[in-house]
């Protein structure tokens, strides 16, 4: 995972009650300085629930004074990101806050302006991570294999020097107790996330690494840092390659017996259901396994009911399409009208994508094998790749087969409306499409999957 999609930050107090303030939107507004036709024209909040495959991203467009409204759903006290012209605006909420910021488009990079609900805090903490979050990473832990001991000491003398930086640029500024905590929190799980790739002799003493006291797995004060999920995640991959479970009910049981019950192991055990992968369909679990039941229902409220395609009503720059050995300009501007016009009563199986990112180019190299399987029936292959190379978007798509139809979104703001619309919460992302044009599967396996055949097999009876 690319540590650099993995931002969302912040939290003030104690976790708030998550059964009495659940679903509540946090509401953005803010104005753009320096706004014209020529700036970035979308900016979007991110949701970060880790439990969800639902809604992550809510783009809207800036109005021709440079003012904009947004908003996020979080269930709890924690950070999130703002998405504007390749920058990250980190900043804390409760559920039922109202924020408001102000962007320079000349001073990006400094933070935003906050006032509204906890308008202090968030300038500390968003001008500290601004200025702080790249030094995060000026020295990572060695990659490869290395005993466990001696790599948690090069973890752990990073980070001091990380808290280190912390502390000084904190007394220069005057930072008040509650933002610095939150940068410490955030200076170790942006360093944890570089730690990802630790190998040793066994799984078991990698496991120890992921499990060490310094992470508080049990920690619920730790989920004010979202990045910390990342490593739940991290550390659960672990605990599945020494419980080498066979179903994904023993890797609950497993989850179950080292955890106790707690906001910590529902979110552990979210990540096993939906995020781990897995040939079979989610388990009959009790309901009151979970410390919050209410996460149990997200988690088996995810559907695969259909919907109709999101409308991108203000998409504005051209799609690539290639054809015939050459990448052209399409007569389409809006990939969800493309998508019902072209490819009207065929199964389309719909793979969202971008040339940097290493989920995709794994799950690319099965892509075409996956399509010259189902070569014979009326099924098409489309492939849209954002935020990425050019070029290396040419050379994947000459190397498709023929039901296999590539396109390129150069537009940032066109790739911003859809990743808001076809709820993305990253890359790669996956739909099946209908022939009546609506999405049938918001989360179908993915072209590595071996039971991607028996899906769209069954879909296509």
């Amino acid at each position: 995972m690319n540590r650099f999609t993995t931002i969302i930050l912040i939290c003030l107090a104690s976790l708030l009650s998550f059964a009495s303030n659940s679903h509540k939107e946090v509401v953005i507004e803010g104005k753009v300085l320096g706004f014209s036709d020529k700036s970035a024209q979308i900016i979007t909040a991110i949701d970060c629930n880790p439990w969800s495959h639902g809604s992550l991203r809510h783009a809207v467009k800036i109005d021709s004074s440079g003012n904009f409204r947004t908003f996020v759903n979080i269930p709890f006290g924690h950070n999130f990101t703002i998405y504007y012209d390749r920058t990250y605006f980190c900043q804390y909420a409760e559920p039922g806050d109202s924020i408001y910021m102000v962007i320079d488009t000349n001073n990006l990079k400094s933070g935003a302006n906050y006032s509204g609900t906890r308008g202090k805090f968030n300038n500390e903490y968003g001008k500290a991570y601004a200025k702080l979050f790249n030094t995060f990473f000026a020295d990572v832990p060695p990659s490869g294999q290395m005993n466990k001991d001696e790599y948690l000491e090069f973890f752990k003398k990073i980070h001091f020097k990380n808290l280190e930086n912390i502390s000084h640029y904190a007394d220069s500024v005057g930072m008040g107790d509650d933002s610095r905590d939150l940068l410490v929190q955030s200076a170790l799980f942006s360093l944890a996330n570089s730690a990802l790739d630790h190998e040793d002799e066994t799984p078991e003493k990698v496991l120890s690494f992921f499990n060490e006291s310094i992470f508080g797995l049990d920690d619920e004060d730790n989920l004010k840092e979202m990045m910390f999920p990342t490593h739940l995640k991290a550390y659960l991959w672990r605990l599945k390659d020494v419980v080498k479970p066979d179903s994904i009910i023993q890797m609950v049981e497993a989850i179950q017996s080292r955890h106790p019950k707690s906001l910590n192991r529902d979110i552990m055990l979210a990540i096993c259901l939906k995020d781990m992968i897995w040939d079979c369909e989610l388990p009959d679990l009790n309901r009151d396994l979970f410390y919050n039941e209410e996460i149990y229902d997200l988690i088996y409220r995810q559907s695969d009911k259909e919907e109709a395609l999101p409308e991108i009503t203000d998409a504005q720059g051209s799609i690539y399409e290639w054809n015939n050995g050459k990448a052209i300009a399409s007569e389409y501007s809006n990939i969800s009208e493309l998508l019902a016009k072209e490819y009207a009563g065929k199964i389309v199986y719909l793979d969202l994508w971008a040339t940097w990112c290493g989920p995709c180019l794994i799950a690319n190299q099965s892509l075409s094998e996956v399509a010259n399987f189902f070569k014979e029936d009326d099924i098409v292959f489309v492939s849209v790749a954002m935020r990425s190379d050019f070029e290396k978007w040419k050379k994947h798509a000459s190397e498709r087969p023929a039901n296999c139809k590539d396109y390129f979104i150069k537009n940032e703001d066109d790739t911003a409306l859809i990743m808001s619309g076809y709820k993305m919460n990253g890359f790669p992302a996956f739909r099946i499409i209908g022939r009546d044009s609506k999405i049938i599967n918001s989360n179908p396996p993915r072209p590595n999957s071996p039971i991607i055949y028996d899906t769209l097999s069954e879909i296509l009876k």
